[in-house]
Parts: C-alpha cells; structure tokens; sequence
C-alpha cells in the first residue's frame, strides 16, 4: 500500500507570508493539498501573531474552512452587532457565505495572540467528504464537537502537541483521509461540472448556457447546484464573481471601476459597485482603502 502524501516529506512545500501592519504582524503559512485530496481540499493553512485590533469585517472566502484555535477564544458577532456574540474555543466549521461577517477576541485586550490552524475546502466537500447538507451551513459557523464528536478534540489535541506546521498539515490531512473512507458520498457528475464551470469561469458562466451544456432544466440544475453548495446556481455565481473581483482589485494597477466591471461581466460600473457593497459592506473603493495587509478583511479598533 503507497503511503500518503506528507507534508514533512515534500520540503518547500509550505509557503510562509509576512503581514505587518498598524494593528499588528503575523504570519500565514499555506501548502497546496496533496493529490489525493485534490478536489475537496483547496489548501490548509496556518496564521499566528499578535494583533490590537478588535474585531474584523471578513469578506466571504468563496470557499468551506475547517479551524482549529490553538491560542484564545474567538468570537462570531451575528449582523455586526457586539452584543450577544458565539463564542468559539477549539474549532469550527465556517459554511460558504454570500455577506461579510465580523469576527474578533472572545475578550478585550490591548494586545491579544492568534493562532489557528485550518484547511480551506471546496464547496462541495460538506457532502462529499461529512455527509452534510450544505445548505445547513450557509451563512453559518458551526463547532466541530457538534459536527464530529470527539473525534474534533482528539485532532485538536494533537495539533496542538505538534512542533511543527507541516506536521499539523499532516494531522489535518489524515483526518480528511478518514471521513474520505468512511462518508465520502457520490455526486452527480452533472452537479460537479456545473460547479466546476461556474469557479473556472469566474461566474461569467450564463445559467441558461450551463442548461443547456447538461440538457437540464433551470428546476434541475437549481436542485444539483443546491444539493452541491448549498446556493442557487445564481447565487453561486455571484460569489464566483464576487471573489474574481477581489483578485482584480488587488491587482489592479488604477482605480477604474467601469473597466473591472466591464471585465468581470457587469451590464456597468453601478451594478458592480452594488455587488461589491453586497458581499463586502463596503464600496470598493472603501474597501481599497480600509483593506488588512492580507487583502481578504476590514480591521476595526
């Protein structure tokens, strides 16, 4: 029997990022998934530093992440309100969402560590590789103990005992090989096309096209697309393009809105705008300039 890919194995496998900032510094390291994970796992990840802010408007990843907290408790404020917050200590599991939510400390300090470990997965692996209805974790954070028992805190302990990020990675990884085996569950192939289509076309897929490419109806591909993601083949869509429009604004070179939205496929710049405003809180323009080191949220006092 080959032996599964390992990270400790495969030197330089592991890209390590630094992000200073006014609010703080730290570090993201972040390795590829190995091969035979490849089509439910996007990446895994690890981030640790110490920061001041106190809480963070996150934009939506596009994709699921499963973390395990190995520095204090985190907090999920609902609607970006402070009052009555979830509170999250050894791990989760964040569905795909379509708004920005705000998340921060558990409690209130002028310096505060970090330090969670996750893997980002595509969005059909809530039902390829636990079982789960996706559309059970949209727009939700939900704790790993609930969703796999103790099976979360013996992982989470034993990442914690590790010495090292690529065997952390390995930790996690072996997990996913586990639930692969024992709940792995089939897809139509005409649902992972569909979603396929939709990320490698950056939502610029029309949904009638993707109709008419599977010879289904609008009812069907909308019931395929929903037992995959959890989203509407429209909704999908958006945030497909959603997350391209965040790649083009970090790499755009000026601030001209009309071309990214001509680019991205809007009718014109407003619809952009409104877009961004949608899934962000903010304008893009706003966003450019309150955006953290790392591109991917807003950081608040």
């Amino acid at each position: 029997m080959i032996d599964p890919p390992s990270f400790r194995d495969r030197p330089g496998s592991i890209r390590t990022h630094h992000f200073p900032s006014p609010f703080g510094n730290w570090t993201v390291s972040d390795g590829d998934a190995p091969i035979d994970l490849v089509g439910d796992v996007v990446s895994l990840w690890e981030s640790k530093g110490f920061v001041g802010n106190s809480y963070e408007r996150m934009v939506p990843r596009g994709h699921l992440d499963l973390i395990f907290n190995l520095a204090g408790p985190q907090a999920l404020y609902p609607d970006g309100s402070m009052d009555h917050p979830q509170i999250f200590t050894r791990a989760w599991l964040s569905g795909l969402f379509d708004r920005p939510i705000h998340v921060g400390p558990a409690y209130r300090a002028e310096i505060h560590g970090t330090h969670l470990v996750g893997v980002s997965l595509t969005p059909v692996a809530a039902r390829r590789l636990f079982g789960l209805d996706p559309r059970e974790l949209r727009n939700t954070v939900i704790p790993a103990d609930d969703l796999f028992g103790g099976a979360a805190q013996s992982i989470w302990h034993r990442i914690g005992e590790a010495k090292q990020t690529a065997a952390r990675f390995d930790i996690i990884c072996g997990f996913l090989r586990g639930c692969r085996m024992r709940s792995i569950r089939p897809m139509p192939f005409s649902a992972l096309w569909a979603v396929g289509a939709t990320i490698a076309t950056g939502g610029q897929i029309r949904v009638g096209d993707l109709c008419d490419e599977l010879s289904v109806s609008r009812k069907h591909l909308s019931t395929l697309v929903g037992n995959a993601t959890g989203m509407t083949p429209k909704g999908f869509s958006r945030l497909q393009r959603f997350r391209r429009a965040m790649s083009a604004l970090e790499h755009a070179k000026g601030l001209d809105f009309a071309d990214v939205a001509l680019d991205l496929g809007f009718s014109d710049q407003s619809h952009f705008i409104n877009d961004f405003r949608a899934f962000s809180g903010e304008s893009p323009l706003r966003f450019i300039a309150a955006r953290s080191s790392d591109g991917e949220s807003i950081l608040f006092d």
